[in-house]
């Protein structure tokens, strides 16, 4: 898949388009927080094993800034990469929710595997520079801190008593 996408990327490039490279997309309905609600997270025992991730807003924002931009590919990725475990530990850590057990390497399919074999690091300093673009949420933590917001249930509230005269 890797090198397939590297060959269109080529090809784009070569006749003078501008191409976006995405890292882990996380947004509203599709976040570490939602996989941790739902049992569904897991957490890697794979030392130094880092990803890039972006937030689906900044990678609109990136898109946009693009749009008269000189041709090249940008890649659209916030500050920090990290490991899944941090990651998936903050969220339930958002959540009030204890971080799920580390899983095996061995425990995943070959492609659950192959993927976390590998360091997915992106960097985003041509994106900046020429796009004049930066992340809304800088890092997975106020990315994680604004859906955790967005999506928190409204705590019961009780309707505040009626007047007693006119005012």
């Amino acid at each position: 898949r890797r090198s397939a996408r590297a060959a269109a990327d080529a090809d784009w490039l070569a006749i003078g388009a501008r191409t976006f490279r995405l890292p882990g997309i996380y947004g509203p309905g599709r976040s570490p927080l939602d996989r941790v609600r739902q049992g569904k997270a897991h957490r890697i025992e794979q030392p130094g094993q880092v990803f890039s991730r972006a937030h689906v807003d900044d990678i609109v924002s990136g898109v946009i800034a693009g749009f008269d931009a000189p041709a090249g590919a940008y890649n659209l990725a916030d500050d920090v990469p990290a490991s899944q475990n941090d990651v998936v530990a903050f969220a339930a850590m958002l959540l009030g929710m204890p971080a799920p057990p580390f899983v095996t390497l061995e425990a995943l399919s070959a492609m659950g595997r192959g993927f976390y074999n590998e360091n997915r690091r992106v960097a985003n300093g041509k994106a900046k520079r020429v796009l004049g673009w930066a992340p809304a949420w800088p890092d997975y933590r106020a990315g994680l801190r604004a859906l955790s917001a967005m999506t928190r249930p409204m705590p019961d509230s009780t309707a505040p008593a009626t007047a007693k005269v006119d005012q």
